[in-house]
């Protein structure tokens, strides 16, 4: 699953822009019925890939430590080596 501004803020997938407007919960929230479905499907791994938005990392982070039976990576897209 990429990152919320991905699938429905243009092209703010690669600024991350939408994250303090949403907020962690709200980020969480929409992530979770793909989590679920996913899970109930008998995924194996889940990949969150290219997240430009730490309060999207913080959301699910949040939402995977409520659901230990999730085996999970991220990974970041970064503006530098010192800036997220």
């Amino acid at each position: 699953s990429g990152p919320y501004g991905a699938s429905v803020e243009g092209e703010s997938e690669y600024s991350g822009r939408y994250g303090r407007r949403l907020g962690a919960p709200a980020l969480a929230a929409w992530h979770a019925w793909r989590v679920d479905v996913l899970l109930s499907a008998g995924a194996d791994v889940l990949a969150f890939e290219t997240v430009p938005c730490v309060t999207e990392v913080v959301a699910l982070c949040t939402l995977l430590q409520s659901r230990p039976a999730a085996r999970a990576w991220l990974s970041l897209a970064c503006r530098s080596a010192a800036e997220l």
